[in-house]
């Protein structure tokens, strides 16, 4: 994503001796970084499918038609970041996943909203907003449940990031039992 922004994928057709600023979107690394997380089988056993992956022909695996426009007469998707299926058919959900570069402050009512209709969507009364984790202003885990939909439920689980990035890089048995045992604790199976 860096080489990419910075105009570095092709040396030879740049033709400027300086680099432009650039601007990486954080959402979407986290989002792509927890995708891949839980699309590791030594990480998590359930399959998955991911809104968006650094290849293009990978992007999009979570589009489903929800809406229909007849002035144009096309549906309109919605697109989840992480739908967690309980086999590899992929013919039962087991879980709605929506990763958020935000803190706990920054859920607004649009987020929540967003979460609530996917869940709607695929008839799933339990859904999970990730939220980075910080060191500053720890948040334990907690739930958001709707007063008048019920059982409507969302939980909010935090993940961080140096200390997973840490049991990535220092491969081991131990550390790959880590990151399973983290991700299980936080999106049961």
């Amino acid at each position: 994503m860096i080489l990419k922004n910075i105009g570095l994928l092709n040396l030879q057709k740049q033709h400027i001796d300086y680099v432009y600023p650039f601007f990486i979107p954080m959402y979407d690394l986290f989002q792509d970084f927890v995708g891949r997380l839980l699309k590791n089988p030594k990480y998590y056993a359930l399959p998955t499918k991911n809104d968006w992956s650094f290849r293009q022909e990978d992007r999009r695996e979570t589009e489903s038609s929800a809406w229909w426009n007849s002035d144009k007469n096309k549906p309109i998707p919605i697109i989840p970041d992480i739908i967690a299926y309980t086999d590899y058919s992929h013919a039962k959900i087991h879980s709605i996943l929506d990763a958020k570069y935000v803190d706990d402050d920054g859920i607004s009512s649009d987020i929540l909203y967003q979460l609530a209709f996917y869940l709607r969507h695929y008839n799933r009364k339990i859904g999970y907003l990730i939220l980075p984790y910080d060191k500053k202003h720890p948040k334990k885990d907690y739930k958001i449940t709707s007063i008048k939909q019920q059982p409507l439920e969302i939980r909010v689980r935090h993940i961080d990031i140096e200390e997973t990035l840490g049991w990535i890089f220092k491969k081991s048995d131990e550390n790959t039992k880590n990151i399973h045992d983290m991700l299980v604790g936080k999106f049961s199976i």
